[in-house]
């Protein structure tokens, strides 16, 4: 009987620690170590960097550039494809670099530097983002605050440790 104690225990404790890693959100370096830059191996650099990736909700991009040289505006798709990044949804703050932007939700995701002629050089990108998990999906949060991805992840983890707490309770 306690055999079957200690295994349900270990079952609980793998369960926890299984729900606290799927709502693990990352950060992606933009770019890896080249960062934000006009991109010298072509227009297809950013789209390349970002095909490799699975993009999840509450994940982070961090934009590495020096400051002054470069920015980051989110345009929806239409401005996206024309370069006109004076139609932004939003115009991320540019200083200090890095710019963190979190991946508040699924969907498509454009973003480009407002410099004159960086767009139309390829230093731009396309982000998909899935759901990080069916049942964890959380609505809208602040897209430059990476706060709210911490305090769900908190949730999450002291949820988890309830329910691991109430289980050994009742083995007990």
């Amino acid at each position: 009987m306690s055999e079957l104690k200690n295994i349900s225990i270990l079952f609980i404790v793998v369960f926890a620690a299984s729900m606290l890693r799927s709502t693990e959100a990352i950060d992606h370096i933009v770019g890896s170590r080249n960062g934000w830059i006009i991109p010298v191996d072509g227009h297809s650099f950013y789209s390349d960097w970002a095909s490799n990736i699975t993009f999840k909700e509450n994940d982070v991009l961090v934009f590495n550039f020096v400051t002054g040289r470069h920015t980051v505006v989110e345009l929806n798709q239409t401005y996206f494809e024309n370069c006109n990044v004076n139609q932004n949804i939003q115009f991320l703050d540019t200083s200090p670099s890095p710019v963190r932007f979190t991946l508040n939700r699924t969907g498509v995701f454009y973003f480009t530097c407002s410099i004159p002629g960086h767009c139309a050089s390829g230093q731009k990108l396309i982000v998909n983002v899935s759901a990080s998990s069916p049942a964890l999906s959380q609505g809208p949060s602040s897209p430059t605050s990476s706060v709210s991805s911490d305090i769900h992840i908190d949730l999450v983890a002291t949820f988890s440790i309830l329910i691991a707490a109430v289980a050994v309770n009742f083995l007990f």
